[in-house]
């Protein structure tokens, strides 16, 4: 009796982006490495869960949590992670509409077009840097949304001609960095014990301070004629001294010599 043999699952190939892949660890992602990964992790979700598609957010968790951290190493700051979502949600909707009609009309030289058209427009970086200043040069933003002025040129390559990548860990900036962030949460928790301080201080005075008089009537008195008394602080106790002349005491210590 012949072996059964089981039929291979063909493997998963996009008709825009090709075969799916992780995301390089080297570089900023693009448009087209971002789609590629997402492919790739609905394909590996949906094996994984038994189901006929996994969810955008599944899958969109997974592949922003990944993009975000390659900014992170790159050192450049980044968007939130809902605005991330946001932005990788609105271009695969574009992706899924580009494709619905792929069956009927993918001999058509329009449509091949089409395809081709987004195929190159996905080489472009997938931009998900906090400044979004014109002249990053001349950034106008906060300090949390600022990009160093050491990673500027290689943020400017990857939104260009993409021939810089991420080297390793810098060990020297790296401590210079944790440093700088330790000092000012140092400085940040010593302003905030100053001021707990003094507001304490300024209730203990108001505490202090009693208004006598205030009339609120409507006799024509003017309400700057108000009084105040500060309570006498509380006198402070008498030191007693022995005043007593002890004269043959005196005498005797003069004869001992004391």
């Amino acid at each position: 009796m012949a072996e059964g043999t089981r039929e291979k699952t063909a493997p998963l190939v996009c008709p825009v982006f090709g075969a799916p892949v992780k995301l390089p660890a080297n570089v900023l992602p693009t448009y087209r490495d971002v789609m590629k990964f997402y492919l790739q992790t609905a394909h590996t979700l949906t094996e994984k869960q038994k189901k006929y598609r996994s969810s955008f957010t599944d899958v969109a968790d997974i592949v922003i949590t990944d993009v975000i951290s390659i900014w992170s190493k790159a050192s450049v700051p980044s968007v939130s992670y809902k605005r991330a979502v946001h932005l990788l949600k609105a271009y695969h909707t574009k992706f899924t509409n580009l494709l619905k009609p792929y069956k009927d009309r993918k001999d058509s030289d329009s449509y091949i077009g089409r395809i081709d058209t987004f195929r190159c427009e996905a080489d472009r970086l997938f931009d998900i840097c906090s400044c979004k200043c014109p002249d990053i040069n001349k950034c106008t933003c906060d300090k949390s949304r600022k990009v160093p002025a050491k990673e500027i040129p290689f943020l400017l390559d990857q939104r260009g001609e993409r021939k810089m990548i991420i080297g390793g860990v810098d060990v020297k900036e790296t401590k210079r960095i944790r440093k700088h962030q330790k000092r000012k949460a140092a400085e940040s928790e010593s302003f905030r014990v100053r001021t707990e301080k003094m507001t304490n201080l300024a209730d203990n005075i108001d505490n202090n301070i009693m208004i006598v008089d205030y009339d609120n009537d409507d006799d024509g008195d003017d309400p700057s004629d108000i009084s105040f008394t500060i309570p006498p602080s509380p006198k402070k106790p008498k030191k007693t001294q022995m005043r007593v002349k002890l004269l043959a005491t005196a005498m005797a210590c003069n004869r001992y010599g004391l």
